[in-house]
């Protein structure tokens, strides 16, 4: 995530939901932007984790 403007684009819709279903953002960082419950993970190591 390059910049705060891109974190916020990707978060914000998923502050909107207010529901307690897991909400993921996935990227190719290798930074963790996680915040207020929503879990950012490397699309690499979500895949290795919940498919093999």
């Amino acid at each position: 995530m390059e910049d705060d403007d891109v974190i916020e684009r990707e978060f914000r819709p998923l502050m909107l939901i207010k529901d307690n279903y897991p909400k993921y953002v996935l990227s190719m960082d290798k930074e963790d932007h996680s915040m207020e419950g929503i879990e950012h993970i490397n699309i690499i190591k979500f895949l290795r984790e919940f498919f093999y």
